[in-house]
């Protein structure tokens, strides 16, 4: 038994819509219902392009519902992307300023930005003939 990627990331949101609308808006995430009849107002799922799960949004009464685990020390969460000039104009778009890394050696791209809870996001953009 092995790990053979990363199948989703949990984030808790006192505002779910907001979060749903910052991920779906910026980096093009596609919300669907969440299975087992869970109300969007409770819970939403964004998947990638090819339905894959990327973010499940967890609405709480605050951003730290308690006795739960602190996550504080997550730095940041990467995700691998493509089409990094449309992701860009997007993001540009929506009066974003991230930050922006070439790092031609790696054959990678990385682009920085914080999501409205302060999440610094990692958008990854690796060149075709370059392996991870």
């Amino acid at each position: 038994m092995s790990v053979q990627g990363l199948d989703h990331i949990n984030l808790r949101t006192a505002d779910i819509e907001a979060t749903a609308r910052f991920y779906i808006e910026a980096l093009g995430l596609q919300a669907t219902d969440v299975p087992g009849g869970i109300s969007s107002r409770k819970a939403i799922w964004l998947k990638d392009s090819c339905g894959n799960p990327i973010l499940h949004l967890q609405q709480t009464e605050d951003s730290h519902t308690p006795n739960d685990a602190n996550t504080d020390p997550v730095h940041h969460i990467a995700l691998r992307c493509d089409d990094k000039e449309v992701m860009l104009a997007r993001l540009h778009r929506m009066n974003l300023r991230p930050a922006v890394y070439e790092r031609e050696a790696l054959g990678l791209t990385q682009v920085f930005l914080k999501d409205p809870h302060g999440v610094l996001l990692e958008l990854s953009f690796h060149s075709p003939t370059q392996s991870r």
